[in-house]
């Protein structure tokens, strides 16, 4: 993907281009998820919590500031679910919202690894959100760095193996790590 270099504090990344025409929304048309449901895609990876953050922020108006943009999805959530989804549903992003906020005020020791630094990044995350959400919302994106560095090492520690051999040890790391 092709991202665009931004100071804007809804998208501290860059804004993607293309990136959420394959996203899957729990609040997409008028099949909107239950609760239930979105946990279950959120444990499966089948939705990415974060991305659905900022795909939910892409469509606020340029001029509003992050708080605001936010009080717009939990107001989306309070009209569009019910009792105790909804609840549930305004626990969850807010406790992302306030882990976000925590989170621009945070800064990481300068010159360290990145796995260092991601190692610390997940401490936080589990210190602000708990085990229980931090799993839910960042639970595929650890997996997705652990199956990298794992998939680093599989190349060096397998590369003498028959490939036939090799691809079934792939596929039993891809399948440990997801």
């Amino acid at each position: 993907y092709q991202w665009e270099k931004s100071n804007d504090p809804l998208f501290p990344l860059g804004k993607g281009t293309n990136i959420w025409d394959e996203a899957l929304s729990p609040f997409s048309g008028n099949n909107s998820k239950g609760y239930e449901e979105i946990l279950e895609d959120l444990r499966t990876g089948k939705i990415n919590f974060v991305w659905e953050v900022w795909h939910l922020r892409s469509n606020c108006p340029p001029d509003y500031s992050p708080s605001q943009c936010d009080s717009t999805i939990l107001a989306y959530i309070d009209s569009n679910f019910s009792s105790p989804d909804r609840e549930k549903l305004r626990d969850l992003y807010t406790s992302y919202f306030e882990y976000e906020s925590e989170m621009r005020q945070w800064k990481a020791p300068e010159g360290i690894s990145f796995e260092d630094r991601y190692d610390l990044i997940k401490e936080k995350r589990k210190k602000i959100l708990g085990n229980q959400k931090s799993e839910l919302i960042f639970g595929m994106e650890e997996s997705q760095v652990a199956f990298l560095e794992g998939s680093q090492n599989f190349i060096q520690s397998s590369k003498n193996m028959n490939p036939d051999e090799r691809v079934k040890k792939y596929e039993e790391l891809r399948k440990k790590t997801y």
